[in-house]
């Protein structure tokens, strides 16, 4: 491995090494002054004043509904907004002191590594190696040090062995993973993550979070963009962004219980939070016994009582039960366009979909499909789990025809899938991709629903 540039210093995280230059530790990792930008042809701002500072070695997040301007703010921080997202920009961005006005975006790759919200954006590569290396490449590393760098960042995100993999293989979680090693390989000082869990299950999410708590600790400064607040109460400080302006900032204690304001804001507070507040209990709790500890000591509730047995049932639940969509008439009567067939209609002998020993392998991959078989009846509602890469997403795709079984078969009210036109497979089945940006194309609302 490269030495270090002389005036940096190295910081260690297990096999690999960030570096940061010794001359900026006074200075804030970044500054945000006043900051405006409203994209071309907008009518309003996407953000109005943002003033943000973050230190060297701290962690903030960064909370809204969509459309508040986490991700516009994000793009301040490497010059693609407003270097690529053309608008009207103002304000000053300074990185370790530095203005950014009129430097380029590959000049500020090294210093601030970003991972979209859209993370298959950043995939390209024919391997996952070669999507490692092609960061490291455009700034000019030498082949050996690039060499050098790739499975210690795929180690770190738990993708050892997959280097020569195709990423178009990978599930939605493991590639989610990949894009954070590329950012890691550059080993930047700062890192931007834009909801780096959104396709992840619980263990790949506490996989994520557990090498996050890594780099904060080896001394990088970290900005994490969520909508859901239990993600982020190991931060230091938090941002809450509404119609692209600070709605509130502070610790997360002090944040996350002000429950009707994140609300107001698109932000689903934590559960243990509603749950103590449902008891009138105003506190912050990050973890379940810590809310127990809250309720004995302000209750004075004994341990033994029935009457802490309900609570502590409350608490547990963590006030899911109450949870409810924008428009909870909606929810209990949806609305179908007319003509739509009903899927409610009573058991039949005939399954509507099935699978006989069905097989399917990735090209130069492992199985990911094993001998399955299955059949869906009219009326039934049928739910497919799993961990990330355990084939969920390739299963459903063989029953609208995006793949082809390596083996055995896919049948359709009875007819083999194969042996079915495009246009014919959409009647029977729809599919809504997990990432809907995917399938979304034309110019306006009307013309994509009529597509």
């Amino acid at each position: 491995m490269a030495e270090p540039e002389s005036g940096a210093r190295a910081i260690f995280a297990d096999d690999f090494v960030v570096t940061s230059d010794d001359s900026s530790e006074v200075q804030p990792a970044v500054e945000m002054r006043n900051v405006v930008f409203t994209y071309g042809g907008a009518a309003a701002p996407a953000l109005r004043g943002i003033d943000l500072t973050l230190k060297a070695g701290e962690m903030v997040g960064i909370m809204g509904a969509s459309g508040a301007g986490k991700s516009t703010l994000a793009k301040c921080l490497n010059r693609l907004v407003p270097a690529f997202e053309r608008g009207e920009f103002r304000g000053i961005v300074r990185i370790r002191g530095r203005s950014l006005d009129g430097v380029r975006v590959a000049d500020v790759s090294p210093l601030v590594g970003m991972v979209f919200q859209d993370f298959e954006a950043q995939l390209f590569s024919t391997n996952v190696a070669l999507e490692i290396a092609f960061t490291m490449q455009q700034i000019g590393m030498l082949r050996e040090e690039v060499a050098s760098r790739i499975e210690p960042a795929l180690a770190a995100v738990g993708l050892t062995g997959f280097a020569h993999r195709d990423p178009t293989s990978l599930s939605g979680g493991e590639k989610q993973r990949l894009a954070i090693a590329a950012v890691l390989a550059l080993r930047p000082g700062i890192i931007v993550l834009d909801e780096p869990t959104t396709d992840l299950d619980p263990e790949g999410k506490a996989e994520v979070f557990a090498l996050i708590r890594k780099l904060r600790e080896q001394g990088l400064s970290l900005i994490i963009i969520e909508h859901e607040a239990d993600e982020l109460r190991e931060c230091d400080r938090l941002l809450v962004l509404r119609d692209g302006q600070v709605a509130v900032e502070g610790p997360p204690a002090s944040v996350m219980t002000q429950l009707e304001l994140l609300e107001t804001c698109g932000v689903h507070p934590p559960d243990l939070n509603r749950a103590l507040a449902i008891l009138g209990i105003r506190a912050h709790a990050a973890t379940v016994d810590a809310a127990e500890a809250l309720i004995r000591r302000t209750l004075l509730i004994s341990s033994d009582s029935a009457a802490q047995a309900r609570m502590m049932t409350t608490i547990r639940q963590g006030g899911v039960a109450d949870r409810s969509v924008t428009d909870p008439n909606l929810a209990e009567n949806p609305i179908l366009p007319s003509g739509y067939g009903k899927a409610t209609q009573a058991m039949s002998d005939a399954p509507l979909a099935e699978a006989e020993r069905l097989y399917f392998s990735y090209p130069l991959g492992p199985r990911v499909l094993d001998v399955i078989n299955f059949h869906i009846y009219p009326g039934e509602f049928v739910a497919i789990v799993g961990q990330n890469g355990s084939g969920k997403t390739t299963l459903a795709k063989h029953l609208v025809g995006l793949l082809t079984p390596t083996e055995g078969r896919v049948l359709l009210e009875g007819r083999d899938r194969t042996t079915l036109r495009p246009a014919e497979t959409a009647h029977k089945a729809g599919y809504v991709f997990q990432n809907p940006d995917h399938q979304i194309f034309a110019s306006t609302v009307e013309a994509e629903v009529a597509f």
